[in-house]
């Protein structure tokens, strides 16, 4: 390889992991879990609370995927339309202060709860459903997934929490 070769090529490696990483937003740290922790298992009329933790900065965006597959938006919403997080850990989701709470009823089985992280404020519930809903019915967590990613400028992170439903014992 000629002198000139051989200067040029760490730089073509530097600019091709430039461009590869300015394609990709950076990740952050999100989680999100129920009070009791993944993969629990709730009862009828059981009220749910949910623990999230990033390390920094962030919009957060949560949709709820019920037993039937329906998604709804749940976080921002009409009562906790702030969705601005800083960083910290077992940050309480819905706030107590925010006036609704989840309280478990049909369908009953598997349910997740998905989390989105961005540096980008993103109206999704506004420009993609009914301004008196929240449901989600045409479309799927992987639209949705997609929206997230294609518009956050430089951090996403998403995840997941899955729990079980059903009636009383």
């Amino acid at each position: 390889m000629s002198s000139s070769c051989k200067r040029f090529f760490p730089f073509a490696l530097w600019l091709l992991a430039a461009t590869v990483s300015a394609a990709e937003p950076q990740a952050i740290n999100l989680e999100i879990t129920s009070y009791l922790g993944d993969g629990q298992t709730f009862t009828e009329g059981d009220e749910i609370s949910f623990m999230l933790s990033l390390d920094q900065p962030a919009y957060i965006y949560l949709f709820y995927q019920d037993a039937a597959n329906q998604l709804t938006q749940i976080l921002p919403n009409p009562k906790q339309p702030e969705n601005y997080y800083q960083p910290g850990q077992f940050i309480p989701v819905p706030d107590p202060k925010a006036g609704f709470k989840f309280i478990v009823q049909a369908p009953f089985g598997e349910e997740k709860l998905w989390a989105f992280a961005s540096d980008s404020k993103i109206d999704f519930l506004n420009s993609k459903a009914p301004s008196d809903s929240r449901s989600l019915t045409s479309y799927s967590i992987n639209k949705i997934r997609e929206y997230f990613r294609r518009l956050s400028s430089t951090i996403y992170d998403e995840d997941v929490t899955i729990m079980k439903t059903s009636t009383y014992q």
